[in-house]
């Protein structure tokens, strides 16, 4: 009997908005990466893009190449995400939200899709939300490889429908030591958009010592961050390196989004 494995294909160069929860979910995503590569591979583009809650800039169109043997037969799912306060993400239905034409799809072999995605949800939000549109493999005309096993390729997109002009406020509010010398740091986003921890630097000062300060850059941030996206109005908890020289319980950060 044949075992029905999923694929997940992202692009890897966004990888930071992603969100897992153990090494062993990033090895095995990995290695599935790789056999993504070899033949089987479907892409998507754009992988993250944003949209504004109406007007022209309310529609992004997708493309979805087939560069495969045979046909692919896809549907196209809009969810929105919701986060705990540990960054673990959830996904409930929002079909309300999207007009996706078409929602679904035969791919031809070599061939390219075009979809497109027209946010209808509520055009007075107050506060942007952030969605994933799954381009999901339907098992018909499945082709298996020589063990047996059947692959179906999931793409999860990151799309934020955002207010104009919306701004985050992302603010370290709380710093607690842990065990192996990390600390537990609360962010709280207070502003009416997301913010993107990777894009941002964070300014440490001790406030025992004025002269005691650090800044530690976004690509060096990103290395340490399983979670980056924190949506307005909500509030982060991570685990970070603790950061020599410095007492938790004495130091401040100010985070500094980049544009």
């Amino acid at each position: 009997m044949n075992t029905l494995l999923e694929r997940q294909c992202f692009n890897f160069s966004n990888f930071s908005f992603l969100n897992y929860t153990s090494l062993l979910k990033v090895f095995l995503l990995t290695a599935l990466f790789l056999k993504c590569s070899s033949g089987f591979a479907q892409s998507v583009e754009p992988m993250i893009f944003e949209l504004e809650p109406i007007g022209g800039a309310s529609t992004e169109t997708l493309r979805i190449d087939n560069p495969g043997s045979g046909p692919i037969t896809l549907e196209i799912v809009p969810l929105k995400i919701t986060f705990d306060e540990y960054g673990n993400e959830s996904h409930e239905a929002a079909e309300d939200d999207f007009l996706i034409y078409p929602p679904q799809t035969i791919v031809q072999a070599g061939s390219t899709q075009v979809v497109k995605v027209k946010y209808i949800g509520d055009p007075e939000i107050q506060n942007s939300k952030a969605y994933r549109i799954s381009i999901n493999q339907l098992p018909v005309d499945l082709k298996t490889d020589s063990s047996g096993v059947s692959i179906l390729t999931k793409f999860l997109t990151l799309v934020n429908v955002s207010p104009r002009d919306s701004r985050p406020d992302m603010r370290i509010t709380e710093i607690v030591p842990q065990e192996n010398d990390r600390w537990l740091v609360t962010i709280r986003n207070a502003g009416d958009r997301y913010g993107i921890l990777s894009n941002s630097n964070w300014e440490l000062e001790s406030s025992v010592d004025a002269s005691v300060k650090k800044t530690i850059n976004a690509d060096e941030l990103s290395t340490h961050l399983i979670q980056t996206l924190v949506l307005p109005k909500s509030t982060l908890r991570l685990s970070v390196p603790a950061v020599d020289g410095f007492d938790p319980s004495s130091t401040n950060i100010v985070i500094k989004q980049e544009s």
